[in-house]
């Protein structure tokens, strides 16, 4: 089993629960909402941040799971994929993240 973090950022309109942050942005139908369907399509996962997303799957590679996930992005979106080891360390995350991470096998 593999565990991946996932981190984004979005060109275009930031996620619905940071719209407040940026009240210039006219409200729609948000990417962000197909970015993290993509993301919890790879498997087990849990949120960090809006986004920054750890997944676990049982073969993909780092490159394929950006791949899925990239078809949801659009042009100036950015995109980071890369492989968590058994070793980790955290501050201040919720008790359900640490315990998924406690949980997951690398």
């Amino acid at each position: 089993m593999m565990v991946y973090i996932v981190a984004f950022t979005l060109a275009s309109p930031p996620p619905p629960d940071l719209l407040p942050m940026f009240p210039d942005i006219a409200t729609g139908p948000s990417p962000y909402d197909a970015v993290v369907t993509a993301i919890q399509g790879q498997g087990a996962w849990a949120r960090i941040d809006p986004t920054v997303w750890l997944v676990s799957t049982m073969t993909a590679s780092a490159a394929q799971v950006r791949d899925k996930i990239g078809t949801a992005m659009h042009q100036g979106d950015l995109l980071f994929v890369g492989r968590l080891t058994k070793e980790w360390g955290a501050f201040n995350f919720a008790p359900e993240i640490v315990t998924w991470l406690e949980k997951v096998k690398f």
